[in-house]
């Protein structure tokens, strides 16, 4: 998912998770052979991620999820994720929710 930040972007989470409580969790991958010191990766996921909860909407959110997983009215992975709750106020939630 394309991190927002200036005109061009900042660059692109590898994965991102939403548990049922609608908390973001980002996962950056990197190859064994990277040479970057881990200072270095763990500032790129801190860049990332506070620009991604201040840029993000519920509706961003939703959309990408459409995108991957389908409809979200009848998509089996979000009615198990939410349990029955409103899909609106659980993407609504996922916009207020603190990154980990």
């Amino acid at each position: 998912m394309a991190i927002p930040g200036d005109n061009a972007g900042i660059g692109w989470i590898d994965h991102l998770f939403l548990d049922q409580d609608a908390t973001p969790t980002f996962v950056e991958v990197k190859r064994a052979t990277d040479t970057r010191i881990r200072r270095e990766v763990v500032a790129q996921v801190l860049d990332y991620v506070s620009n991604a909860v201040v840029q993000w909407t519920g509706r961003d959110l939703e959309q990408v999820f459409v995108a991957t997983h389908g409809d979200h009215g009848g998509s089996e992975p979000l009615s198990d994720l939410i349990a029955g709750e409103d899909p609106a106020r659980f993407w609504e939630r996922a916009e207020t929710k603190p990154a980990r």
